[in-house]
């Protein structure tokens, strides 16, 4: 197990891979970095270009209750300030 290269006939060693030599795996060239103002006006562009409007949807919020520990969800449509919290089981136990 020493020896790891096998013999041909005649006494000759050949290597244990006679495979041919693998090629280096081609670079890519790189464009040029761009700056920051470029960057942007690419952005302000792609912005402009676009044909699917942007629609804000409303987002849920979900609290947990100091008190009893219950959560509690409430939707709040974009632009709007979220509601004051109230609690469930706490406040309809209080109002009882």
């Amino acid at each position: 197990m020493a020896d790891q290269s096998k013999e041909k006939p005649g006494g000759q060693q050949a290597e244990v891979a006679d495979r041919p030599p693998v090629a280096a795996p081609r670079m890519r060239q790189r464009a040029p970095a761009l700056t920051k103002a470029e960057l942007r006006a690419q952005a302000a562009q792609a912005l402009a270009s676009a044909t699917k409007p942007i629609v804000k949807l409303p987002t849920k919020l979900v609290r947990q209750c100091g008190r009893c520990g219950e959560f509690c969800s409430v939707m709040v449509e974009p632009g709007e300030t979220p509601p004051e919290f109230k609690c469930k089981s706490c406040d309809a136990a209080q109002r009882r």
